[in-house]
């Protein structure tokens, strides 16, 4: 078999990298590494064997994991990576990852290798391309064709059969939701004779698996992390190598956790410092995605706009990246869009397979144009054994132990990408536009110990219009109320007053010969109402001088209750009795929050009480705000929103 017939297609992502090979017959297969498609994208420095690759790099960094690197690609922009001792070129992370992958198509081929194709985000400029490029030449693949993520996955979908397939006739556009480990890609194609145009791309950069591996954290943090603080900022800001090694532990848990929530309703996270078991069911994980998968629909609808386009305007969604196996992804674009969206099985792999298909729509370009010099001698911090880098071309796997044992005849072939329209599934009882919390309230994500800069790889967030509706969605939490208001009492006269501390003095005198200063301070505290505050489900811990009055009481809310029932009665004070244990709610404002916040949330977000203990907390109904600011305090991230014609501020 002729082995010039062979061409690559790769998928070089954030967490994995995705490689298929085209066959001399045509036959589109992917290769396997270390019996699975998906081939990790991080690189270990080992001081003897070079720059490891793949799982053999993720079990190396178990016992030092400040030589390791887990997602190159979200460094791109960054000239050098310190791992342990040395500082190591980027384009040569990179480089690493490619070789591997070029030598086990080489091994399968028998022989040199065609064309080769690598896929990249459309938005990205030509400085990262060229870092891209660079490093493809140093893995051996010589001047590589780079295609537009977008079009490869289009070019999948339209070759797909089925009946309920979306067609890609001349003219007609589609959407790419591409939501990977590291970042969020939406863009809208137009299908031309043969070809895909890129009408627009919107980008998330914080809007990825790694940022709900992130929510998932702070989560833990926030209602764990304060039974041991100590132990808890072990985990999330390491310095030694046991550290570090928990560090690496608790993430890897966690993202097993969600995939294994795409497929089960809950499963059990492990917290190695804390030696504890958390549990962790699919409606958490949902509330917890839920800002950051609100905020990718919001750049699609952003990217349907950019292109002049309406949802009507669109032929079809196309699923596409390990994080769109999320069930509420298609639940939520189906209720933006009224488009159920088109998945495939393995949607990992889609990218890959249509790159040597979209190969042909584009130009190789000449790479001596194109690739900037980078530098192959690399600084390092201290003098120690050299760590090889930049090597010529290798004609054998970087990583040290073999990898894809077995003739790849045999293997499994990826399954054909059927397509299967996604409608919007049940949904929880959280409201569409939920936000408990994003980013990173505690630690960073799972990085190297080298430093890391402000940019990732992804594309920058775009702002994103405001949600259409004129007030955030009503949360359809029960809402417990006790059986009426408390009376308001009307303010006496001056002369009842005076004539009311006449008698309270005489009654002191006899009290004070009946029963000495014991029967004063009962007295006294039957007046004040401190002696039976915790009978009506007041804060215990609050004495009577210090507790502030309200209009109203609800001493039973849980912690999804809003204020929402005392919408239009503005200057109305309610005291909330939060009980201990609590969980994030949905917030919208900051210091002002929206009524269709959770009250006791907010008073977390305030500084007012904690999620452990709870606490009494009152609040005082105020006119709306054209605008609420988003804010992360206190372990709590709330959403910005638009207008809203009522609004709250916690007074105690």
């Amino acid at each position: 078999m002729d082995a010039r017939g062979y061409r690559l297609g790769v998928d070089f992502g954030t967490s994995n990298t995705v490689a298929m090979l085209v066959w001399p017959d045509g036959h589109v297969r992917p290769l396997l590494f270390d019996g699975s498609p998906t081939l990790p994208s991080a690189v270990y420095a080992d001081a003897q064997q070079g720059l490891l690759t793949g799982r053999d790099a993720m079990h190396a960094a178990r016992i030092s994991p400040e030589r390791y690197e887990p997602n190159p690609k979200r460094r791109i922009d960054e000239p050098a990576v310190l791992l342990g001792e040395h500082e190591i070129p980027t384009v040569d992370l990179i480089a690493a990852v490619l070789a591997r992958v070029a030598a086990e198509a080489r091994r399968v081929s028998g022989g040199a290798l065609g064309p080769a194709t690598i896929t990249c985000p459309a938005a990205w400029a030509q400085t990262r391309r060229s870092v891209l490029l660079a490093a493809a030449q140093r893995a051996g693949l010589g001047a590589v064709t780079l295609v537009p993520e977008p079009v490869a996955a289009a070019e999948v979908f339209r070759t797909m059969g089925g009946q309920n397939a979306p067609q890609a006739r001349p003219g007609s556009a589609f959407v790419v939701y591409d939501l990977g480990a590291g970042t969020f890609d939406a863009s809208v194609v137009r299908h031309g004779n043969g070809s895909f145009q890129v009408l627009s791309a919107e980008g998330l950069s914080t809007s990825g698996g790694l940022d709900i591996d992130a929510s998932i954290v702070g989560y833990l943090g926030a209602v764990h992390g304060g039974h041991n603080p100590e132990a808890w900022r072990s985990l999330t800001h390491p310095t030694t190598s046991a550290e570090r090694r928990a560090h690496r532990l608790l993430w890897d848990d966690v993202r097993n956790a969600k995939e294994m929530l795409s497929r089960t309703s809950s499963t059990m996270i492990h917290v190695p410092a804390l030696e504890t078991d958390v549990p962790l069911g699919r409606d958490q994980l949902e509330q917890l995605a839920r800002p950051i998968l609100t905020a990718t629909v919001t750049s699609t609808r952003a990217a349907i706009g950019t292109a002049g386009l309406t949802p009507s305007d669109i032929e079809g969604v196309f699923l596409v990246g390990g994080g769109s196996r999320i069930p509420l992804v298609a639940t939520l674009l189906h209720q933006a869009l009224g488009i159920a969206p088109t998945v495939v099985e393995q949607p990992e792999l889609v990218v890959a397979q249509g790159a040597v298909g979209a190969s042909a729509q584009f130009t190789t370009p000449n790479a001596s144009a194109v690739v900037p010099p980078v530098p192959s001698s690399p600084p390092t911090t201290r003098a120690s054994a050299a760590v090889p880098v930049s090597a010529p071309p290798p004609p054998a796997p970087t990583s040290a132990v073999p990898v894809s044992g077995g003739d790849l005849s045999a293997a499994p072939v990826s399954p054909g990408f059927a397509a299967t329209p996604v409608s919007a599934g049940p949904m929880s009882t959280t409201p569409l536009d939920a936000a408990p919390v994003s980013g990173h309230p505690y630690g960073a994500g799972p990085t190297s110990a080298g430093p890391v800069s402000g940019n990732h790889a992804g594309n920058h967030p775009v702002s994103a219009p405001p949600p259409a509706s004129p007030r955030p969605p009503v949360t359809t939490h029960p809402l417990t109320t006790p059986a009426g208001p408390f009376p308001q009492q009307p303010e006496q006269p001056r002369a009842k007053k005076r004539t009311g501390v006449l008698i309270a003095a005489a009654l002191a005198v006899l009290l004070v010969l009946a029963g000495g200063a014991y029967g004063i301070n009962q007295y006294l505290n039957r007046n004040t109402g401190t002696g039976n505050s915790a009978g009506n489900g007041g804060d215990s811990t609050s004495s009577g001088s210090d507790e502030t009055q309200a209009d109203e009481d609800r001493p039973s809310p849980d912690w999804a209750t809003t204020a929402e029932e005392f919408d239009e009665k503005a200057g109305t004070t309610i005291a909330y009795h939060c009980p201990n244990k609590g969980w994030i709610g949905t917030v919208y404002g900051t210091g002002v929050y929206t009524t269709s916040s959770s009250v006791c949330t907010a008073a977390v977000h305030d500084g007012r009480i904690t999620l452990e203990d709870g606490g009494r907390v009152v609040i005082k109904i105020i006119q709306g705000q054209d605008s609420y600011e988003a804010s992360l305090q206190h372990g709590i991230n709330t959403t910005a929103y638009g207008p809203c014609p009522w609004a709250f501020q916690i007074i105690s």
